[in-house]
């Protein structure tokens, strides 16, 4: 079947006013259609758009279609600003859009972006700074305005920044929406406009739905319903502390709260866990330790190990026996048949199959055993998995502390250790003094540990080695493997340096990264930070973007919700719109001192850019990681005498 013409498209509605852009991907031309008291609109052209090509758009499901076709069926304006408004101010979901507007959308080809981008909550504003798009653009004028003539002509054009910067989403998502189509096709279900969590459980309830031959029907689930969690035979700890924790978790009963969520009690979500120099906080997300400002460097005595389990959720999933109620047992053999299929595209370099395989096997079960509208909803199936995560990971590094291996960090899948080693491989070739715990003989290197640990759960482990490992916190770091290639994660990492990491790059914010490169420089190379800084003619490396809640001015313009700026010499601090409800005071976006708004993005280093102001940011992160010695305490000034004074007297009274 041949894929249409592909068209951007988006809307812009006012009490008197609506258009809807269309951009031509193979040519970049763009039409747009007016609704106001200056233009008719025409349908049947619009028709003919919506019918002939496959539409792309951002929250088209939600939004634009409604406005779409009922601006086609000849609405007038008023009509069309109340539906507008109905949706947006009313929160009106996507699928409650046809009772809205009281008749059922056409069927054509269309795609919406919002749901496959993986960060549900950003909008094609932030997005589009995410992606260093050229114009970043707030609509210029409120959507209850009355507009001029001269005003239509600006929102138009405001429309086709939006057209761009959809058409740049699109192109970014490229793989991800090949894999959804070939999915699709497999499945017969228009996967396009579906977020990773959605597809993977269409691929998991296709299977079942095969296998059963019936269609999966909605959970049964009761608000104050209660379950104990069962602990796997393999976890046992010999500390007292982690002994009386596995005991407090077997005698808990979890109890499913009014919408359908578990929370974990105070024992688990709050306090701390102390084993060796580290602590550990346990949550639904994962275990982490709590580290910062520390930096370690492997030695000749010792070395670096960083272990991970491979697979981490759905190997638990497996070990746990357990399905989903509306789903029932066959789930376990399609989820293990899928977990096969997955292992043998990625042997066979299917790179589409087996990505698609993959969020079918994370998202797809694991993703909506807490969702209370999906088949796959079952609270004691969340709690199995995460905790059974934990507390494996907990038994690791109690055995390996025990034998003299020092956890430094821990997070959701993984351990990272501090090994003494011998001149050989730096896992089979740590020898320790023998010791017995509770009459139980442990073994004396950490591959003897870890292999009898992978026997015991069946998980499979993997490892790397570090030169050095460098934390900002346990969610933020630089890890320099022994074969030079570094692992960057958190507010340090560069995801914009690597072509693959799209996922990545729509995640976060840019934040000035040529500071972190020069502090990865430094701490790998020695490069003095200052040298990288002004080496890098790149002006993406300098920019940081930010979300303003009620938008930004600068000098009295106003900017956006979204900003971008760079630091300038000459620059001056960005407010926030709004003043503050009791002072009035307008407060300063946070680091924007010195800072120059770049909405448009230069294709050059503007002369006036702040150089010191970066270098100092660089040494900041080193600091903020224990490369660098923090800097000291500000030095106080002398007081005067009257002010000494006043202190006294203040001192006398109280």
């Amino acid at each position: 079947m041949t894929t249409p013409p592909t068209l951007i498209c988006d809307t812009e509605c006012f009490p008197n006013f609506w258009c809807a852009g269309f951009k031509r991907i193979s040519d970049g031309k763009i039409v747009v259609l007016e609704k106001s008291g200056r233009s008719e609109l025409d349908t049947d052209r619009l028709g003919r758009i919506l019918f002939g090509h496959r539409t792309v758009g951002f929250n088209l499901k939600g939004y634009d279609l409604a406005l779409l076709w009922a601006a086609q069926r000849g609405w007038p304006l008023h009509r069309l600003k109340e539906l507008n408004d109905q949706i947006i101010v009313g929160r009106v979901p996507w699928w409650g859009v046809e009772d809205l507007i009281g008749f059922k959308l056409p069927r054509h080809d269309y795609i919406d972006l919002i749901e496959p981008q993986p960060n549900a909550i950003a909008s094609l504003k932030t997005l589009n700074g995410r992606l260093h798009g050229r114009k970043m653009q707030d609509l210029p004028y409120s959507p209850d305005s009355v507009l001029s003539p001269d005003e239509m002509d600006k929102v138009v054009g405001y429309l086709g920044n939006d057209l761009d910067a959809t058409e740049l989403l699109f192109n970014a998502l490229a793989e991800p929406l090949a894999m959804r189509e070939a999915i699709g096709a497999d499945i017969r279900r228009d996967l396009r406009s579906m977020s990773d969590t959605q597809v993977g459980f269409a691929i998991l309830k296709a299977r079942v739905e095969k296998m059963t031959g019936t269609r999966l029907g909605k959970p049964d689930w009761i608000a104050g319903k209660s379950f104990h969690y069962q602990v796997p035979p393999f976890i046992e700890f010999h500390t007292p502390a982690l002994a009386e924790l596995l005991d407090r978790i077997r005698t808990h009963r979890f109890v499913v709260g009014p919408k359908g969520k578990v929370e974990l009690p105070d024992f688990l979500s709050k306090e701390k866990i102390a084993i060796g120099d580290a602590v550990y906080q346990l949550g639904i997300g994962g275990i982490h330790s709590t580290e910062s400002a520390r930096s370690v460097w492997e030695t000749e005595a010792e070395t670096l190990i960083d272990v991970d389990v491979g697979s981490y959720y759905p190997a638990i999933y497996l070990e746990t026996g357990l399905y989903p109620p509306a789903m029932g047992p066959q789930t376990i053999p399609v989820y293990r048949g899928i977990r096969s299929d997955r292992m043998a595209a990625k042997t066979a370099k299917r790179k589409t199959e087996a990505e698609g395989l993959k969020i079918a096997l994370n998202g797809g079960l694991f993703g909506n055993t807490s969702n209370p509208h999906s088949p796959a909803y079952a609270p004691q199936i969340t709690i199995a998995i995460t905790l059974t995560g934990q507390l494996a990971l907990l038994m690791l590094i109690e055995r390996a502390e025990a034998a003299g291996f020092k956890a430094l960090s821990a997070n959701t899948d993984g351990v990272t250790f501090l090994c003494p080693r011998a001149q050989t491989n730096p896992i089979e070739g740590v020898r320790l003094v023998p010791f017995e715990t509770d009459d139980i003989p442990f073994s004396t290197t950490l591959k003897e540990i870890t292999d009898r640990w992978e026997r015991e759960t069946g998980y499979d482990l993997e490892f790397v080695r570090y030169r050095s490992i460098h934390n900002l916190s346990v969610n933020s770091y630089f890890a320099i493997k022994e074969d030079g290639n570094v692992k960057r994660k958190g507010s340090v990492a560069n995801p914009w340096n690597d072509p693959a990491a799209i996922r990545e790059r729509l995640m976060k914010n840019p934040n000035m990264t040529v500071c972190s490169d020069a502090a990865l420089a430094y701490i790998k190379d020695g490069v003095p930070v200052e040298d990288t800084i002004a080496a890098c003619d790149d002006i993406r490396g300098f920019v940081t973007v930010v979300n303003v809640r009620g938008g930004g001015t600068w000098r009295g313009d106003y900017l956006g919700k979204v900003v971008r700026f760079i630091w300038a010499k000459d620059g001056e601090p960005i407010f926030y719109k709004t003043p503050h409800e009791s002072t009035g005071n307008f407060k300063k976006v946070s680091k924007t001192e010195g800072a120059r708004p770049m909405m448009t993005l230069d294709d050059s280093i503007p002369f006036e850019l702040d150089y010191a102001r970066y270098v100092d940011e660089a040494r900041e992160i080193l600091r903020d990681c224990g490369v660098l010695d923090p800097l000291p305490p500000p030095v106080k000034k002398p007081r005067g005498k009257a002010q000494i004074q006043a202190a006294l007297l203040r001192s006398l009274i109280h």
